[in-house]
């Protein structure tokens, strides 16, 4: 079964949210406010913050991103999902 390039794209984003989630409930449940591991050495190291904000503590625009967002996502994965139709 040979996968559209949107196809591959939509399953490669939808591999990583998954990383992501899991590794977000892993931390939130095995670590506590404020530790760091060193992953690499000095050079990569987890720490566990919590933003309370969407980007750079904005909370009024991570509100009204929050809910745009994924009404955006959807409309975007459609208009990329129609190119592969032919059009007549």
């Amino acid at each position: 079964m040979k996968l559209s390039r949107a196809k591959k794209l939509l399953l490669l984003g939808i591999i990583l949210v998954l990383i992501d989630q899991i590794i977000k409930i892993l931390v939130k449940t095995n670590m506590f406010l404020g530790q760091h591991i060193d992953v690499i050495g000095q050079w990569f190291k987890l720490l566990f913050i919590e933003n309370e904000g969407f980007a750079f503590g904005w909370r009024r625009l991570g509100q009204i991103l929050s809910l745009c967002l994924p009404h955006l996502s959807r409309c975007g994965a459609h208009m990329v999902d129609r190119k592969d139709v032919p059009q007549e």
